[in-house]
């Protein structure tokens, strides 16, 4: 305590010095100033001087040294049992999520402690861990060395014997390796002490405490001599040595205890002195227990601990959301960017390429021309209907990329739906004296929710490479729903020349394209792939069944929004 004071009248300010310069030397005293009145439990005083501490680190911008006065006030409002706030503070530093590591961790370790003193050991423990990660990290070893003692204790009261003694013992190995202060091996001593006793290894319990109480003739610490003299007295009830125990305990009420052990040496009095038939002094102590677990254990601070874990977790996504939408932004940017570059250079294309093509047909019906320069025209315009495509394709890919909208649902009737999309392909297959048969097995009052641009432009595509590559036959379009009712299914099976099985797991890629296709130069090899994109984007899946000689079968797959509205006629 002397030399706290010592240290704060040091940081009292100097006629030499800025006023933010003696400014951040009088935040440091009242901060150091706060911590010693903790220690000494004056806590209105801590809590004032804390305050102004943190006040005037913020007034002047030292963002880490507020954090650090944050901790202390935290620690505070912990000692005061006044858990929210100090839930509120301690969470507040791991929100910064910017401060020193140390700083970080010792929060985490706070929160922690929190939560277990109010018995949510489930939290407390995923804390600890946090803290055991983070001073292992910075190779912190006597905050490491308190961690594992502090884990110890959560895994003994969740009944978790063997990962008790192992934490504790991780916990003494780092204090005799790393010539740690006497304070480290005693939290961990009497962890360990409590685990043998629990598991009925008395000698080894009894060889242990002896060790720290020899200890304690060289250290101030009440604490240790109050946890062990109840661990032994819980002992020696099991195994009904009661007047031991009430000695234990008894002498432990003189020790001023803190009030989560005060509340442990009431139960156990009350309960040795029911066994004993002394009522009145069992009522004493049960009623006292009862209202120092009440302050402790109550609903409204268990409520509002709740809420501030909540309120932690969704700060910590929101943070991270922001950072993914930023990245997003830049990806955004960049793809539209590239994608409108695309359009320009598909639409520069188009004008002379139209051109082309009109001259061509011009040329087709010149009787000059001789049969050479007739199929020199018909290679000309076959070229340039290929290259036509190609730049359709690239537009509609490039229009697809550059949407950073959500699809744009609508609810429609899905019989009226399907008919709109295939009426148009119906007449393009008759021109080619093709069939087209619709097949709907879906309820006539079936409404589906979609966005029926692209679901058109899916099945166009898909319709129309059947239709291009069936020479006789027929194409049949079937929609019905799953068999649990929580997508739509349309297939488009065709009559046609099928595809070669060591193409199909590609045939989705861009710029795939099957030997058909090749073969006729028609195409890009874009059509599919804009398919698969459509549907990914609408959430659902496209796969294909086919083989050489035998047709093709392709299956799409949409969810549906709200399946459990389905009703079958």
């Amino acid at each position: 305590m002397a030399q706290l004071g010592k240290q704060a009248l040091d940081s009292l300010p100097h006629e030499s010095l800025s006023d933010e310069e003696n400014g951040l030397r009088m935040a440091e005293s009242l901060r150091v100033m706060g911590r010693g009145n903790t220690l000494a439990r004056k806590f209105p005083e801590a809590v004032n001087q804390t305050q102004k501490s943190l006040a005037l680190f913020q007034t002047f911008g030292d963002r880490e040294s507020a954090l650090v006065a944050l901790n202390t006030l935290a620690t505070a409002y912990s000692a005061m049992s006044l858990h929210e706030p100090a839930l509120q503070s301690f969470y507040e530093i791991l929100n910064d999520g910017k401060g020193p590591k140390q700083v970080l961790a010792n929060a985490s370790m706070n929160i922690a402690g929190v939560y277990a003193k109010i018995g949510h050991m489930d939290r407390a423990l995923q804390h600890f861990h946090d803290g055991v990660r983070a001073f292992e990290d910075e190779k912190q070893f006597s905050h490491l060395s308190m961690a594992l003692s502090n884990l110890s204790a959560v895994y003994y009261e969740l009944d978790e014997n063997s990962k008790a003694e192992s934490t504790a013992r991780q916990s003494l190995a780092l204090v005799e390796k790393h010539s740690l202060d006497t304070s480290y091996f005693l939290h961990a001593a009497c962890n360990l002490v409590a685990t043998y006793l629990r598991l009925d290894r008395y000698d080894e319990a009894l060889i242990l405490a002896d060790e720290a109480r020899r200890k304690l003739q060289t250290e101030n610490n009440c604490w240790t001599e109050l946890t062990l003299n109840v661990d032994f007295a819980e002992y020696y009830v099991r195994i009904d040595k009661v007047e031991d125990a009430k000695i234990l305990l008894t002498q432990s009420l003189k020790l001023n205890p803190e009030s989560s052990q005060e509340c442990k040496i009431h139960k156990l009095l009350s309960s040795i002195y029911k066994s004993q038939k002394q009522f009145e002094k069992a009522l004493f102590h049960f009623e006292t227990y009862h209202t120092l677990h009440e302050s402790l254990f109550n609903e409204e601070s268990d409520r509002r601990a709740r809420n501030l874990e909540s309120q932690h977790r969704l700060d910590k996504i929101q943070r991270e959301l922001e950072q993914v939408r930023a990245q997003n932004s830049e990806l955004l940017e960049q793809v539209q960017a590239n994608s409108a570059h695309l359009r320009d250079v598909t639409h520069d294309v188009n004008s002379p390429l139209g051109a082309i093509l009109g001259f061509t047909e011009l040329l087709k019906d010149d009787p000059d021309l001789n049969h050479k320069h007739q199929n020199f025209i018909d290679a000309i315009n076959k070229s340039g209907q290929y290259i036509l495509a190609l730049t359709k394709n690239l537009l509609q890919s490039s229009v697809k990329h550059s949407d950073n909208e959500p699809p744009e649902l609508q609810l429609s009737l899905w019989e009226r739906t399907l008919s709109d999309i295939t009426e148009p392909l119906v007449i393009e297959a008759q021109l080619k004296s093709l069939t087209i048969e619709v097949i709907n097995k879906v309820p006539r009052s079936f409404q589906f929710l979609s966005d029926f641009q692209k679901l058109q432009r899916i099945l166009h595509n898909l319709i129309g490479n059947a239709i291009k590559f069936t020479q006789q036959g027929q194409i049949t379009v079937t929609s019905k729903l799953s068999d649990d009712f929580h997508a739509l299914v349309v297939q488009i099976a065709d009559t046609g020349p099928g595809i070669h099985e060591d193409i199909l797991d590609t045939l989705f890629e861009p710029f795939q394209q099957g030997p058909r296709a090749q073969e006729s130069g028609t195409g890009s090899g874009l059509g599919l792939a804009i398919c698969r994109q459509f549907t990914e984007d609408l959430g659902g899946s496209i796969s294909v069944e086919s083989k050489a000689g035998s047709g093709s079968l392709f299956i799409l797959q949409l969810p549906i929004e709200s399946p459990q509205t389905l009703k079958k006629d």
